[in-house]
């Protein structure tokens, strides 16, 4: 969706990584999931595992480039209620058939 609202024509790939944790006798603990999705100019990457920092990170590279850290994170649960909330009159005045956010998010 990033790549189509920018038009960027991209292919897009996607990783899941189990994150874990050595144990004391060889074996290995699975804490959680690392998801990296990633093409030209873009990569997104979602670290959800016991013990993860509780922040939101977004780092532009261009000109200017900077990054914002938003400590705690905002739950996505939370994140999606406020989306859905807002985007009401969009969504009930909305035709049928199939959409994505972005035809919503970007009129």
């Amino acid at each position: 969706m990033i790549a189509d609202v920018l038009k960027i024509d991209t292919e897009i790939t996607e990783t899941f990584e189990p994150v874990t944790k050595s144990k004391l006798l060889g074996g290995k603990t699975i804490l959680g999931v690392k998801q990296t999705t990633s093409g030209e100019k873009i990569e997104l990457i979602f670290l959800a595992y016991e013990g993860a920092q509780d922040k939101d990170t977004i780092e532009i590279n261009g000109i200017p480039s900077f990054t914002v850290e938003i400590k705690p994170g905002i739950s996505g649960d939370h994140a999606t209620a406020a989306i859905m909330v807002k985007l009401a009159p969009k969504l009930i005045r909305a035709k049928p058939g199939l959409h994505t956010m972005s035809d919503f998010i970007w009129q």
